[in-house]
């Protein structure tokens, strides 16, 4: 809560970070304590604490299921951090996160392949970059590291060949009947 204190208005890169936490963080605890939280009650939660007005602006109700997702994010992000130390530095190839950040990843990935604009998922998009862009510098557990499954598919490098095609196509035969134009011009002069 020291934090909170110390939150200042000129400070607008971070409050959007910190106040979609503290609303993760209040969920979970509350959860624990007496079961899912009522928006009311984070409504109430927020109105005690001075500094929280701006967090107003970014409060949503959340329910158990996309809590379960928020959840699962978090947990998949811990893992893949715990991961790439294991990977560049565990000799041993013991590297249980991979798994565990691989399987969380691939639970929803069919349901963000028909619905690939949502938050969630495109945080799931995210993540695999990351996880492909961590594979180039992994030293060990290679035997760990998995594929992950493309959410959206890349079917614009299909379009963008016919239409270079095309666009090649037109091109030559536009300069090819200029220059035979230009050739019958010159031969009916002589």
């Amino acid at each position: 809560m020291e934090y909170v204190k110390k939150l200042k208005p000129d400070q607008s890169s971070s409050i959007l970070p910190f106040c979609k936490y503290m609303h993760y963080w209040y969920y979970d605890m509350a959860k624990l304590i007496n079961g899912f939280p009522f928006y009311s009650t984070i409504l109430l939660f927020f109105n005690e604490i001075e500094n929280f007005n701006d967090c107003k602006l970014y409060m949503e109700d959340i329910d158990n299921k996309k809590f379960e997702k928020i959840t699962d994010l978090v947990e998949m992000y811990d893992d893949f951090d715990k991961f790439k130390k294991e990977s560049k530095t565990n000799e041993n190839d013991v590297c249980d996160h991979g798994d565990t950040c691989f399987n969380t990843y691939e639970k929803y990935v069919e349901g963000c392949k028909t619905n690939n604009g949502n938050p969630f998922c495109l945080k799931l998009i995210r993540f695999r970059e990351e996880y492909n862009e961590h594979k180039k510098d992994v030293k060990y557990c290679t035997n760990k590291l998995k594929d992950l499954t493309q959410i959206i598919s890349d079917s614009s490098s299909p379009f963008l060949v016919s239409t270079a095609a095309m666009s090649a196509i037109s091109v030559a035969l536009f300069v090819s009947y200029k220059v035979i134009t230009l050739f019958l011009i010159i031969f009916n002069a002589f």
